[in-house]
Protein backbone atom coordinates (compact mmCIF):
# COMPACT_ATOMS: atom_id res chain seq x y z
CA UNK A 1 0.00 0.00 0.00
CA UNK A 2 2.92 2.11 0.69
CA UNK A 3 4.65 1.48 -2.38
CA UNK A 4 1.59 2.20 -4.33
CA UNK A 5 1.09 5.24 -2.70
CA UNK A 6 4.45 6.54 -3.29
CA UNK A 7 3.89 5.80 -6.77
CA UNK A 8 0.77 7.50 -7.33
CA UNK A 9 2.16 10.78 -5.67
CA UNK A 10 5.11 10.40 -8.18
CA UNK A 11 3.12 9.97 -11.26
CA UNK A 12 1.40 13.12 -9.72
CA UNK A 13 4.94 15.12 -9.44
CA UNK A 14 5.99 14.52 -12.77
CA UNK A 15 2.76 15.17 -14.46
CA UNK A 16 2.62 18.91 -12.77
CA UNK A 17 6.40 19.38 -13.79
CA UNK A 18 5.26 18.31 -17.60
CA UNK A 19 2.27 20.78 -17.32
CA UNK A 20 4.68 23.53 -15.85
CA UNK A 21 7.25 23.10 -18.80
CA UNK A 22 4.37 23.16 -21.09
CA UNK A 23 3.09 25.99 -20.39
CA UNK A 24 6.02 27.80 -19.83
CA UNK A 25 6.96 30.24 -22.66
CA UNK A 26 10.77 29.61 -23.34
CA UNK A 27 12.62 32.33 -24.94
CA UNK A 28 14.74 31.87 -28.02
CA UNK A 29 17.86 32.81 -28.51
CA UNK A 30 18.24 36.20 -30.92
CA UNK A 31 18.80 35.83 -34.22
CA UNK A 32 22.36 36.89 -36.01
CA UNK A 33 20.93 39.25 -37.81
CA UNK A 34 19.71 40.88 -34.60
CA UNK A 35 23.48 40.08 -33.01
CA UNK A 36 24.94 41.67 -36.47
CA UNK A 37 22.90 44.71 -36.28
CA UNK A 38 23.84 45.66 -32.50
CA UNK A 39 27.43 44.52 -32.82
CA UNK A 40 27.51 47.22 -35.48
CA UNK A 41 25.95 49.54 -33.12
CA UNK A 42 28.18 48.90 -30.37
CA UNK A 43 31.42 49.05 -33.01
CA UNK A 44 30.56 52.85 -33.94
CA UNK A 45 29.72 53.91 -30.74
CA UNK A 46 32.66 52.71 -28.60
CA UNK A 47 35.04 53.23 -31.37
CA UNK A 48 39.00 54.61 -30.65
CA UNK A 49 37.31 53.67 -26.27
CA UNK A 50 39.28 49.95 -26.65
CA UNK A 51 41.48 51.20 -23.84
CA UNK A 52 39.92 53.73 -21.96
CA UNK A 53 36.65 52.24 -21.25
CA UNK A 54 35.67 49.61 -18.40
CA UNK A 55 34.49 46.55 -19.19
CA UNK A 56 30.85 47.27 -20.40
CA UNK A 57 27.73 44.84 -18.53
CA UNK A 58 25.00 43.63 -20.70
CA UNK A 59 21.68 42.09 -19.79
CA UNK A 60 21.37 38.68 -20.90
CA UNK A 61 17.43 39.29 -21.93
CA UNK A 62 15.78 41.71 -24.58
CA UNK A 63 13.04 44.27 -23.11
CA UNK A 64 11.16 46.02 -25.11
CA UNK A 65 9.71 48.86 -23.76
CA UNK A 66 6.95 46.99 -22.81
CA UNK A 67 9.35 44.80 -20.71
CA UNK A 68 10.84 48.03 -18.97
CA UNK A 69 10.02 48.28 -15.76
CA UNK A 70 11.72 51.25 -14.62
CA UNK A 71 9.80 54.03 -13.41
CA UNK A 72 8.70 56.58 -16.14
CA UNK A 73 9.32 60.11 -14.07
CA UNK A 74 10.53 63.26 -15.00
CA UNK A 75 10.30 62.57 -18.44
CA UNK A 76 7.99 63.66 -20.95
CA UNK A 77 7.86 59.88 -22.88
CA UNK A 78 5.52 56.68 -21.82
CA UNK A 79 4.76 54.36 -23.42
CA UNK A 80 1.22 53.73 -24.30
CA UNK A 81 -0.87 52.49 -26.85
CA UNK A 82 1.16 51.21 -29.99
CA UNK A 83 -0.38 53.38 -32.41
CA UNK A 84 0.89 56.05 -30.04
CA UNK A 85 4.19 54.67 -30.11
CA UNK A 86 4.40 54.58 -33.65
CA UNK A 87 3.44 58.11 -34.16
CA UNK A 88 6.11 59.11 -31.81
CA UNK A 89 8.36 57.23 -33.65
CA UNK A 90 7.74 58.62 -37.10
CA UNK A 91 7.85 62.03 -35.41
CA UNK A 92 11.33 62.00 -34.30
CA UNK A 93 12.64 59.91 -36.81
CA UNK A 94 11.03 60.91 -40.43
CA UNK A 95 13.91 58.52 -41.64
CA UNK A 96 12.17 55.69 -40.48
CA UNK A 97 10.48 53.12 -43.15
CA UNK A 98 7.45 51.94 -42.01
CA UNK A 99 8.48 48.14 -42.98
CA UNK A 100 11.23 48.93 -39.91
CA UNK A 101 8.18 50.21 -37.48
CA UNK A 102 6.34 47.04 -37.96
CA UNK A 103 9.01 44.40 -38.34
CA UNK A 104 9.86 46.48 -34.95
CA UNK A 105 7.03 45.45 -33.16
CA UNK A 106 6.75 41.75 -34.40
CA UNK A 107 10.00 40.93 -33.01
CA UNK A 108 9.39 42.17 -29.65
CA UNK A 109 5.99 40.05 -29.16
CA UNK A 110 8.47 37.75 -27.48
CA UNK A 111 11.61 38.30 -25.85
CA UNK A 112 14.90 36.71 -26.37
CA UNK A 113 18.25 35.26 -24.78
CA UNK A 114 21.31 37.57 -25.69
CA UNK A 115 24.99 35.35 -25.50
CA UNK A 116 28.65 35.96 -25.92
CA UNK A 117 27.35 36.58 -30.06
CA UNK A 118 28.29 40.87 -29.79
CA UNK A 119 31.58 41.94 -31.15
CA UNK A 120 32.15 44.88 -29.28
CA UNK A 121 35.26 47.05 -29.06
CA UNK A 122 35.31 46.96 -25.40
CA UNK A 123 35.12 44.10 -23.63
CA UNK A 124 31.86 42.66 -21.77
CA UNK A 125 29.86 40.37 -19.32
CA UNK A 126 26.26 39.29 -19.59
CA UNK A 127 24.15 38.95 -16.13
CA UNK A 128 20.86 38.32 -15.29
CA UNK A 129 18.05 40.04 -13.71
CA UNK A 130 18.89 39.41 -10.40
CA UNK A 131 22.78 40.36 -11.24
CA UNK A 132 21.56 43.57 -12.85
CA UNK A 133 19.03 44.78 -10.10
CA UNK A 134 22.20 43.92 -7.62
CA UNK A 135 24.21 46.18 -9.79
CA UNK A 136 21.40 49.29 -9.31
CA UNK A 137 21.04 48.99 -6.03
CA UNK A 138 25.03 49.05 -5.33
CA UNK A 139 26.57 49.63 -8.77
CA UNK A 140 29.13 47.32 -10.21
CA UNK A 141 32.59 47.36 -9.28
CA UNK A 142 34.84 48.53 -12.57
CA UNK A 143 31.86 49.17 -14.57
CA UNK A 144 29.73 52.80 -16.27
CA UNK A 145 26.50 51.28 -16.55
CA UNK A 146 24.35 48.06 -17.64
CA UNK A 147 23.09 48.56 -20.56
CA UNK A 148 19.97 46.54 -22.32
CA UNK A 149 18.06 45.93 -25.67
CA UNK A 150 15.18 45.12 -27.49
CA UNK A 151 14.25 42.89 -30.28
CA UNK A 152 15.70 44.42 -33.60
CA UNK A 153 13.61 45.29 -36.62
CA UNK A 154 14.55 45.71 -39.91
CA UNK A 155 13.51 47.18 -43.45
CA UNK A 156 12.18 44.88 -46.14
CA UNK A 157 15.49 45.56 -48.02
CA UNK A 158 17.45 44.93 -44.45
CA UNK A 159 19.52 47.95 -44.54
CA UNK A 160 17.65 49.92 -41.73
CA UNK A 161 17.47 48.77 -38.34
CA UNK A 162 15.39 50.32 -34.96
CA UNK A 163 15.79 48.70 -31.57
CA UNK A 164 15.27 49.88 -28.03
CA UNK A 165 17.67 50.67 -25.58
CA UNK A 166 18.45 50.99 -21.52
CA UNK A 167 21.58 52.21 -19.73
CA UNK A 168 21.40 51.94 -15.90
CA UNK A 169 24.04 53.74 -13.77
CA UNK A 170 23.69 52.70 -11.01
CA UNK A 171 20.76 53.53 -8.16
CA UNK A 172 21.06 56.86 -8.84
CA UNK A 173 20.43 57.46 -12.78
CA UNK A 174 18.72 55.71 -15.77
CA UNK A 175 17.83 56.44 -19.27
CA UNK A 176 16.07 55.16 -22.46
CA UNK A 177 16.21 55.85 -26.20
CA UNK A 178 15.36 54.17 -29.69
CA UNK A 179 18.52 53.59 -31.84
CA UNK A 180 17.97 54.22 -35.80
CA UNK A 181 21.09 52.25 -37.48
CA UNK A 182 21.61 52.43 -41.50
CA UNK A 183 23.52 49.71 -43.72
CA UNK A 184 26.07 52.03 -45.44
CA UNK A 185 29.35 49.98 -47.25
CA UNK A 186 28.60 47.01 -45.32
CA UNK A 187 28.81 49.08 -41.78
CA UNK A 188 25.87 50.05 -39.42
CA UNK A 189 25.93 53.30 -38.90
CA UNK A 190 24.08 55.54 -36.08
CA UNK A 191 21.50 57.45 -38.30
CA UNK A 192 19.21 58.66 -34.72
CA UNK A 193 18.70 58.08 -31.21
CA UNK A 194 15.06 58.94 -30.27
CA UNK A 195 14.93 59.93 -26.28
CA UNK A 196 12.85 58.13 -24.28
CA UNK A 197 13.04 58.69 -20.41
CA UNK A 198 15.85 59.47 -18.77
CA UNK A 199 15.64 59.16 -14.55
CA UNK A 200 18.26 61.18 -12.33
CA UNK A 201 17.49 61.15 -8.33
Amino acid sequence: MRKKFSTIVLSLIVGLSGCNRAHRPVAPDIRPEECDAISGYLAYRFAGYEKNHEKLIFFNMTESENDDATPFKGTPFKPGPWQQTADFLRQQAPLLQQTTIDSYRKANTQQAFVGRSFHSPVDYKLVDSAERESYNQRGWPNANEVMTWSRVGFSADGTQALFYETNHFGRLKSNSRYIVIEKENGSWTTKKEIRGWDVEE
